[in-house]
């Protein structure tokens, strides 16, 4: 069984909703992170967790 993981938009990038705080919008309003890295000066840019991201977010067609 497949579980689809919801992605949010958190500073114009598609992240798992589950990595955020979310606001009483419905809007991803923190990121708490994956706990390997911090969101700082695009450090998540090389990130192998941050691409995996993008391209389930492209893939199940929630790019954002």
């Amino acid at each position: 069984m497949s579980k689809n993981i919801k992605m949010v938009n958190y500073l114009d990038e598609p992240v798992p909703e589950e990595t955020c705080t979310i606001n009483r919008f419905g809007e991803a309003d923190d990121f708490i992170g994956c706990g390997n890295c911090e969101p700082i000066d695009n450090m998540c840019d090389n990130c192998v967790v941050d691409k995996i991201f993008k391209e389930y977010a492209r893939l199940t067609n929630q790019l954002v």
